[in-house]
């Protein structure tokens, strides 16, 4: 399996070599593979050498929301959002699937969006679906566009903001072949 080579490639590379990317990817190799703790683990440990790592903590972050640890996800994602604060935008490396390059920042968002939905905080949660979608607009393309503002119209319509939902909606214009890659 070409999961499971590239998982024990990465942890060679991080175990020579422990740098925040080699922690990420190893990290983000063992979260493909359903080990969730055993990737905030490798993230921890890189944590210690790198506590300023705003990737870490990204995906520490999502690894946390992973097995529902919400209050911890937000804490490391806040972290990472304001380290990131006027960065230039990060792109890293593709992960084993059909993707685009991700936008560090844009899951980091993303990811606090969804930590505060699960949290019932719709207010927070819309504000951080809405950054994302800013950065979607600019570098994601289609799917980053309409997933984060599929998840800011929940969270408006959720925290009752009705008229503030619609009004996401007007200048909405993808269709489905616009997603046929997705």
């Amino acid at each position: 399996d070409e999961l499971l080579k590239a998982g024990e490639a990465a942890k060679v590379a991080y175990e020579a070599n422990m740098t925040v990317d080699s922690a990420t990817w190893y990290a983000r190799l063992l979260g493909y593979q359903g080990l969730p703790k055993d990737a905030i683990e490798v993230l921890t440990v890189a944590l210690k050498k790198y506590p300023d790592s705003p990737k870490l903590l990204r995906h520490r972050a999502h690894r946390y929301f992973s097995i529902r640890e919400f209050d911890k996800s937000i804490e490391d994602g806040l972290r990472s959002a304001k380290l990131y604060e006027n960065k230039p935008l990060e792109r890293e490396k593709l992960g084993p699937f059909p993707a685009s390059p991700d936008v560090v920042q844009f899951y980091t968002y993303y990811h606090l969006g969804q930590a505060y939905f699960a949290k019932h905080d719709f207010d927070a949660a819309a504000k951080w679906f809405h950054r994302a979608g800013e950065i979607g607009e600019g570098t994601g393309g289609p799917p980053d566009v309409t997933a984060s503002l599929y998840w800011e119209y929940l969270s408006l319509a959720r925290g009752t903001h009705y008229a503030a939902a619609k009004e996401l909606l007007k200048n909405y214009d993808i269709d489905l072949y616009d997603l046929r890659d997705n």
